[in-house]
């Protein structure tokens, strides 16, 4: 169910990607178990794109995009940690895009952790 959801929240994140390349870097810190499944399955439905993932450590990953030049950077940014979009973020470092998909809920402000009751 968790990866359904994972699946859910990153293919429209792939389809503006694939719509402009043959092939599709995707950094990510998520294990190749993971991953592995996600590149056979674009594969197969795009047979003539190539989906390359590449697996770095969240820091890792983003000292990686802030490395590459503009045109040179990867496709995806894919983790699970949301201070890296923050920090990717504050840096200028992500494009939005507007890929229509109302299943993709719009969030107006930044995240923030649920408030956690206190002990009595």
């Amino acid at each position: 169910m968790r990866y359904r959801l994972l699946a859910t929240l990153i293919a429209p994140l792939l389809l503006p990607a694939m719509l402009l390349a043959d092939t599709v870097t995707v950094v990510t810190s998520f294990p190749k178990e993971i991953t592995t499944a996600y590149k056979k399955a674009f594969e197969a439905r795009f047979p003539g794109d190539k989906l390359e993932i590449l697996n770095k450590n969240t820091a890792a990953g983003i000292a990686y995009v802030r490395e590459q030049a503009p045109g040179n950077r990867p496709e995806v940014f894919w983790a699970s940690a949301p201070d890296a979009f923050e920090v990717l973020a504050s840096a200028k470092l992500l494009q939005k895009l507007d890929v229509g998909n109302p299943a993709i809920p719009v969030i107006s402000k930044p995240w923030a952790p649920p408030a956690r009751p206190r002990a009595a």
